[in-house]
């Protein structure tokens, strides 16, 4: 019985475990003045039936492809403000935009680019919108003045419903067609349509004390109502039992909710939006997760306040907050997460894993930091510093057995026990007695037991038993920036100021000392990658190759704007994928099919600025850790898998001589939105123009590549996130513009957009103009024949008439 008892406890042990939910990590991209989604207040969000996010605010409409956004201004002369403001956005069955504002409700014509105000019977005077959406029917409902209103957009009619009876706060029109509606007593109504009658639930739980004003009412999977109200929490509602059950009143950390919006992803989780961030609550497991604002994540909330959640169709959900602009939250994998210490601590800088797999982090604005792995935050490092100086500004960092070695810009090189995490020893001189020079380290190695020493002006290597740094007289004054041991003994040093230096172990003792020939000056960083290849980073032309067996050196080219960049760091994934730190992002260089990625703060970067000589690369879990201007980044090289998701791009603008051209403009060119157009007419004065297109994609980590020709027989041009094609000159005849868009270069499975451009030739060029010229040449000619003729004839006369 014992051994039964004892086995089935067991089972029960591990059942919990397995019945245990893993934990979600969520991917919280924000979009703000970069990508011109900048916007404050109350913002509703909806996606159109071309897959373009529209986000209505004080400045109108603003549409958003992932990268980019286009604004259109409210119709008439308005002042952004509170009264001047998009109040709700819908889409209908077509995908077509319908909004409203504080005095009415307008339709976005998508192909004129006009927004056109809803004239319907029955239409108040001042018509002030706070929510509205379609029924499956296609009837239009809104909240307008506070009242209940159909509209019925074929016949222009619009029925207040309920004249005096509800005074809603919020609406929801259910998968059946009932609409839904909450008041400021916490009461819910049902408004059948098919009868035209309301009926009334008080829905407050008994174990709720207090209910009141009904914020949001979210129908879930399997048909209940989650209703949450503004500060008395949430409760799920089944019509079928007339019961409801209450959901939470406090947030994780015990705070009440106030709450704005709510919204289901999945029909099992209920997030709310709130003052206090995103609640996410799981119906049937009642498991909690908050999302909020915080200085110490990248990953996070630009804004706490949250008044608009919308899910779009790839599962992204975009939040609007208050001040904070759009922010886009998802589960996807592909993701940078960004963590940032305690303090005014952002810049990070030199990394190192001791022999327990703590990761020491040193910052350039801080002194020494410890990151926990598998917690994913910075935990205190608990050094004991005695009577030594706080370091500040670490420079590099090396593990030499159980010490930590680092370097600081002014203070010297700390020694520090790891055991103890006490400072054994601190150099500040290259010898102890005063004849030595300061140390000023920029960058440490150590190679077989052996410890080098780079710094400004020249290069040391330290001597145990008299406790120096002893100068490599060969290297001279050198500025030494960036070192590297490579699996055959050798140290290898990116110079600032002379190129590439190789130091190598003689077999009686010492190191032999060889300036390579390596084809450029300013060095910036040195490594082996797993082929044995050496690769070298610089200050202007990107990352070169060096050949030791030849001494030739080589730039890669395969990437043009990578081959003008400034290197910071090199790093090697488990796949050879090179990730190469500039100052303008992080590149990725795929040495099998040479193929170069280019992520930047678009794609969920912290920053643009990589950090010089800031990465580390985990072999056991393949994990990589970059330091940059904001924050450490952490990433998992493998999540980056291409997705085979099919883009269709869009032309999207049309700007001629400088001048956007709308439709049914002065210019007469376009006479419906580019999107919508197949043929382009211009002349020969219009032949330089400029098009902008896009393919929506809103995956963070994710690069879109485009590729275009001007003709079927041209070769196809690639481009990486570029936004507009310019077109100078066009010369006189037709031309059939293509364009695709795709997550893998190599692979082009999605629609074409084709555009027909005809370029017709001046007026002095036309056909007319060249049959007049014709004409006015054989007029010419029979003239002059004629005019030769009467001259021979008077001639002959002249000539018999002597005879």
């Amino acid at each position: 019985m014992r051994r039964f008892l004892l086995a089935w406890a067991m089972c029960c042990c591990v059942v919990g475990l397995l019945a245990q939910e893993e934990p979600i990590r969520y991917q919280i991209k924000s979009f703000g003045e970069d990508e011109g989604l900048s916007v404050q207040g109350i913002t509703p969000i909806v996606q159109d039936a071309y897959g373009f996010i529209w986000v209505g605010s004080s400045k109108g409409l603003t549409a958003f492809d992932g990268m980019h956004s286009r604004d259109y201004a409210l119709p008439g002369e308005r002042v952004e403000g509170f009264y001047n403001r998009v109040t709700a956005l819908t889409v209908d069955a077509e995908g077509e935009l319908w909004f409203g504002t504080k005095d009415g409700i307008y339709n976005y014509h998508h192909p004129t680019e006009q927004m056109v105000l809803l004239e319907a019977d029955g239409m108040p005077e001042v018509a002030s919108v706070s929510v509205l959406q379609f029924a499956p029917d296609g009837r239009l409902w809104a909240i307008i003045n506070g009242q209940l209103c159909a509209i019925d957009l074929k016949a222009h009619r619009l029925e207040v419903v309920g004249d005096g009876l509800v005074s809603p706060t919020c609406m929801t029109v259910a998968r059946n067609g009932q609409v839904w509606l909450g008041d400021m007593e916490g009461v819910l109504y049902r408004y059948d349509a098919r009868v035209g009658r309301f009926r009334s639930y008080r829905v407050q739980p008994a174990e709720m004390e207090r209910w009141g004003e009904i914020r949001a009412i979210t129908e879930m999977g399997d048909g209940r109502l989650a209703v949450t109200t503004a500060v008395n929490g949430a409760c799920l509602f089944s019509l079928e039992r007339l019961e409801s059950v209450p959901l939470f009143d406090r947030d994780d950390e015990g705070s009440p909710v106030v709450a704005h919006t709510a919204m289901s992803p999945d029909g099992v989780t209920l997030m709310v939006g709130s003052e206090r961030g995103i609640l996410m609550f799981n119906v049937k497991s009642h498991r909690m997760v908050c999302l909020r604002q915080s200085h110490n994540l990248g990953n996070t909330l630009s804004d706490n306040a949250v008044h608009a959640l919308y899910l779009g169709r790839e599962h992204g959900v975009w939040v609007g907050t208050y001040f904070g602009g759009v922010n886009r939250v998802s589960v996807d994998v592909n993701s940078f997460m960004t963590y940032i210490p305690d303090g005014d601590v952002d810049v990070m800088r030199e990394m190192c894993k001791d022999q327990q797999g703590r990761l020491w982090i040193g910052a350039e604005d801080g002194d020494i930091c410890l990151f926990d792995r598998e917690q994913g935050a910075f935990v205190p490092a608990g050094i004991v510093w005695g009577s030594h100086p706080v370091p500040y500004n670490i420079q590099a960092m090396i593990l030499v057995g159980n010490d930590l070695w680092a370097s600081t810009l002014t203070n010297g090189i700390y020694v520090i026990d790891l055991a103890t995490k006490q400072v054994k020893k601190r150099y500040t001189r290259t010898n102890p007695t005063e004849t030595g020079r300061p140390l000023q380290v920029n960058c440490l190695c150590c190679q077989q037991g052996t410890v080098f020493a780079g710094t400004r002006n020249g290069m040391y290597i330290f001597d145990p038993e008299t406790e120096s740094f002893n100068q490599v007289l060969e290297m001279g004054d050198i500025y030494s920036h960036r070192m590297f041991a490579d699996r055959e003994g050798n140290v290898w040093m990116a110079s600032f100021d002379s190129g590439l230096w190789k130091l190598s172990p003689r077999q009686g003792g010492g190191w032999q000392v060889e300036h390579t020939p390596f084809a450029y000056r300013c060095c910036t960083t040195v490594m082996e990658d797993s082929d044995g290849d050496i690769w070298v980073g610089t200050d202007r032309r990107g990352l070169m190759r060096y050949h030791p067996a030849d001494g030739t050196s080589s730039q890669l080219e395969v990437s043009a704007r990578l081959s003008r960049q400034m290197v910071s760091n090199l790093m090697e994934d488990g796949n050879k994928c090179l990730w190469i730190s500039t100052f303008d992002g992080l590149y990725s260089y795929e040495k099998k099919t040479g193929k170069v990625t280019h992520f930047t703060t678009r794609n969920g970067l912290p920053s643009k600025f990589l950090n010089y000589a800031s990465g580390y690369a985990d072999a056991e879990d393949g994990m990589m850790y970059i330091g940059t201007y904001n924050g450490l980044m952490r990433f998992m090289p493998s999540s980056f898998r291409l997705s085979n998701e099919k883009l269709r791009p869009y032309f999207l603008d049309l700007t001629v001589n400088g001048n956007r051209i709308v439709p049914n403009d002065s210019t007469g060119i376009l006479k419906t939105t580019l999107m919508l157009t197949k043929e382009l007419n211009l002349t020969y004065a219009q032949s330089t123009f400029a098009i902008s297109y896009a393919a929506p994609s809103y995956r963070v980590g994710q690069v879109v590549w485009y590729r275009y020709r001007l003709n079927p027989e041209d070769p196809w041009i690639v481009v990486d996130n570029a936004q507009v094609l310019q077109l100078n000159n066009l010369s006189v005849g037709d031309y059939e513009l293509s364009m695709q868009a795709s997550y893998d270069p190599d692979v082009w499975n999605g629609e074409t957009a084709v555009l027909y451009i005809h370029v017709s030739p001046p007026a002095w060029m036309n056909g007319w103009a060249i049959l007049i010229y014709l004409i006015i040449v054989v007029v010419l000619t029979v003239v002059f024949l004629m005019i030769w003729w009467n001259r021979q004839e008077r001639r002959r006369l002249e000539e018999s008439l002597a005879v």
